[in-house]
């Protein structure tokens, strides 16, 4: 994206709400996004006008919001951003859906441009290993729910 548009986190939370309202129906209305997020009206209004400043959306009063072309771009590296985290907090991790979630949306806005690289190369690099779910994996999984190590680490082929 050509000039680095800087966001808060809330903006971008507003954003990507929009973004995802958007794909559900043509007419995203400031009630939808208020909705969606939990907030009031009021708030989401302010939002969509800071964003309309930086050219992310369009709206007129009291009429639909629209995001533009750089609006769209951003919304989906957010979008990227968050579904990448909650793959690998729910199914590296083991996080339940929900937990999941809720630590994406926190940790997307702070990842940087190389840990979120280097996070999709370590999950391309399981959802590629030969072994559907590595040994690896299934005794860090096993260890996260009992506490205790298989008889065998697999880092290190040593008995435990």
């Amino acid at each position: 994206m050509r000039g680095k548009v800087r966001l808060t986190s809330s903006l971008e939370d507003y954003l990507e709400a929009i973004w995802l309202l958007s794909r559900e129906s043509k007419a995203v209305r400031v009630r939808d996004v208020a909705r969606y997020l939990g907030v009031t009206p009021a708030s989401v209004v302010n939002a969509v006008k800071m964003l309309a400043r930086r050219g992310l959306v369009e709206h007129e009063p009291y009429g639909y919001i629209s995001l533009t072309d750089k609006g769209v771009e951003l919304a989906t590296q957010i979008y990227e951003r968050h579904t990448i985290l909650t793959c690998f907090f729910r199914d590296i991790l083991g996080l339940d859906s929900n937990s999941a979630e809720q630590t994406a949306c926190i940790l997307e806005h702070h990842i940087s441009e190389e840990g979120l690289a280097r996070l999709v190369k370590f999950l391309e690099f399981v959802e590629e290993c030969p072994d559907r779910a590595p040994y690896w994996l299934k005794s860090f999984h096993h260890y996260m729910k009992t506490g205790k190590r298989l008889v065998i680490c697999p880092l290190r082929g040593k008995q435990k």
